[in-house]
């Protein structure tokens, strides 16, 4: 950036709108700071902060970050607009200090960063965004903003996702709308005490090259399982359509205690349709905990921060939205990027998938767009 002075008038409307990408920027630095606080409590056992399952019409906040009591919301006093001037002057308050002790650290010029961290939004500030990223990761403005957000300015059923980071069930037993499409959600994927490395989605890319299976193939980690694993997974996945009806299918006369066959030997005369539905399954299922689970982790984590920069006067609902839309248009690149070399239909397949799984959560906050498409 230019060196010059920069000279802000003090008049300028306090709710100038930021570019997108610089919001998105400074939720994404924040988002990051969450999970390496995760990573921290969990390094040392300690549990996350109880808030966010608290009810909707308790209201309850934290004032002081995890552990403190939490103090009950006022009824607002004052416009919607004075109360979030009120909150955003508090927080630029309290990092004002921290943002020149940095810069002067990093060694940047005060003459140009002195006006820009003067400004009324200096914590949106692209440039400064940029030039001291560790700021909105820090536990420093985490606690500066838990002290300064004003809850009023968020409605009611949406301000215990700004309080504290919030887990939808992406890991463990997942919430019942999950289950009916994911019965299989707690079987092992191999046996005893075996273990996979975790997938990435390019680890599922490479999976999928030779898809579908050929014609009695068992494709890893099936071919791992032993008989307590098989019988697990033949008993419990979900049946093609109309698979239940027939009388006659060796599965549903497993599952019925009409066949003497072991598990395995069921396993190993499955017809094609019927192995190509449950390798599915098993493909699904290790995408929903070893690939997913982390990424809408990563997404609510995003929307978390958005609302308590909602509470700290500094956004809006729709710039948040905006944010985890376009966070999601990131992901979903991604994903095309990482099916580029299998067949064509497979990266529209998996961004297909990911948004229906996605949609499936019950999220603090619903829009209509391309990433999903199930309204508010």
């Amino acid at each position: 950036m230019s060196n010059k002075r920069q000279i802000y008038n003090p008049n300028i409307d306090r709710d100038h709108s930021r570019p997108p990408a610089a919001i998105a920027s400074v939720l994404d630095h924040m988002r990051e700071g969450v999970a390496s606080q995760r990573f921290r409590l969990a390094l040392v056992g300690a549990q996350p902060s109880k808030a966010a399952t608290a009810t909707a019409d308790r209201h309850a906040v934290t004032d002081g970050g995890v552990g403190q009591p939490p103090r009950d919301v006022t009824a607002p006093t004052g416009s919607e607009a004075s109360r979030r001037h009120t909150a955003r002057d508090s927080l630029n308050a309290r990092m004002r200090p921290i943002l020149y002790a940095l810069a002067q650290n990093t060694g940047l010029d005060p003459a140009v960063w002195k006006a820009r961290i003067d400004a009324p939004m200096p914590l949106t500030d692209p440039e400064i965004v940029r030039a001291l990223p560790e700021v909105f990761a820090s536990d420093a403005f985490r606690d500066a903003r838990a002290a300064c957000r004003d809850m009023t300015l968020l409605p009611p059923e949406r301000r215990r996702f700004a309080e504290a980071p919030f887990d939808l069930g992406f890991r463990g037993c997942p919430p019942p709308q999950i289950l009916v499409d994911y019965p299989c959600w707690d079987l092992p994927f191999v046996p005893g005490a075996r273990a996979l490395e975790r997938w990435t989605i390019s680890d599922a890319s490479d999976w999928m090259l030779e898809w579908p299976p050929e014609s009695g193939e068992l494709k890893h980690p099936i071919d791992l399982w032993d008989a307590p694993t098989a019988d697990l997974w033949l008993r419990r996945h979900t049946l093609f359509d109309g698979q239940e009806a027939d009388k006659t299918d060796p599965l549903v006369a497993f599952r019925e205690g009409r066949s003497r066959k072991y598990p395995l030997k069921i396993l190993a005369g499955l017809d094609d349709d019927a192995l190509l539905v449950l390798t599915d399954a098993v493909l699904c299922e290790r995408l929903r905990r070893e690939v997913m689970s982390g990424l809408m982790q990563d997404r609510a984590d995003l929307i978390h921060v958005g609302l308590d920069m909602v509470a700290c006067g500094y956004l809006s609902l729709d710039d948040v939205r905006a944010a985890v839309a376009a966070h999601d248009e990131a992901r979903e690149e991604r994903f095309r990027e990482a099916f580029a070399d299998n067949d064509d239909w497979m990266g529209e397949w998996i961004v297909d998938w990911s948004r229906r799984l996605i949609g499936l959560y019950d999220w603090p906050l619903r829009y209509e767009s391309r990433a999903v498409s199930k309204g508010e």
